[in-house]
């Protein structure tokens, strides 16, 4: 596995949450007018802090406790860009749901993953 506090882009969250924010910035820009949603703005915000919060808690975080800690963030962030684009979706746009469904909730699940290997990796090391 790959060493969480220096080299963060070897992780498959941190290559998936790449990969979401460009389909997310794709989706905004084929919006009908930008400006009538004002959403984009707050979706744009919300999206970049996942792979941001993916670096800052590889790189700031000195134990395992604390990057998982980063990952939580990076999942809550992830929930409020599910409400967001369900709120678009609401407005009549399906491509929101396909971004939910192909990026988000596997996201989630790697995330999940993570944290459950850092955690065995800590607690086998106590044993």
């Amino acid at each position: 596995m790959a060493n969480y506090h220096t080299d963060y882009k070897a992780l498959p969250i941190w290559k998936s949450s790449l990969e979401l924010v460009q389909a997310v910035y794709k989706l905004l820009s084929i919006l009908p007018s930008p400006e009538e949603f004002h959403l984009s703005a707050l979706i744009k915000k919300t999206v970049v802090q996942v792979p941001a919060h993916i670096a800052k808690g590889s790189k700031k975080a000195g134990n395992d406790q604390e990057f998982i800690q980063y990952l939580d963030q990076a999942n809550s962030y992830l929930y409020a860009l599910k409400a967001q684009l369900s709120i678009l979706s609401d407005l009549g746009l399906k491509t929101p749901r396909r971004i939910i469904d192909n990026h988000i909730k596997p996201l989630r699940l790697q995330i999940f993953i993570t944290k459950r290997m850092m955690e065995k990796t800590r607690f086998d090391d106590i044993s």
